[in-house]
């Protein structure tokens, strides 16, 4: 088992782990999560969350339900916040208003100057 880099009652403590108190079931939320988090990052995994909170959520009480619901809630609101604050630390390379930059000869660009600049003449009108 060491060769393999297994180490003894990993798995086999799992599967004949029987919680009766908190610390227990503590203890056996932790071994659950180790194991199927080995998965997360295969294409299929959150369909398979999704089936198994299913399947674990049909024979509790409502109460529990809306109970996990709003904490379900509540960590998809931290890691929508996170995740907005990841995507606006970004820099934004590129991403700026244009400019016009004219360089050059500006003769043809300046072509109505030598008639003056009557815009102001009716300023005074009344």
């Amino acid at each position: 088992m060491e060769t393999f880099g297994i180490e003894s009652g990993g798995s086999g403590k799992l599967d004949g782990f029987n919680p009766t108190t908190k610390e227990e079931f503590t203890e056996f939320a932790d071994l659950l999560c180790t194991k199927i988090n080995l998965y997360k990052n295969r294409e299929e995994f959150p369909a398979f969350v999704d089936e198994l909170v299913k399947n674990i959520i049909l024979q509790m009480a409502s109460a529990d339900i809306k109970r996990i619901k709003l904490t379900v809630d509540n960590l998809y609101i931290e890691k929508q916040k996170a995740e907005k604050n990841e995507k606006s630390k970004k820099p934004n390379k590129g991403k700026g208003k244009a400019k016009l930059k004219v360089e050059g000869d500006n003769a043809h660009l300046n072509q109505y100057d030598a008639y003056g600049n009557y815009d102001d003449d009716y300023d005074d009108f009344m």
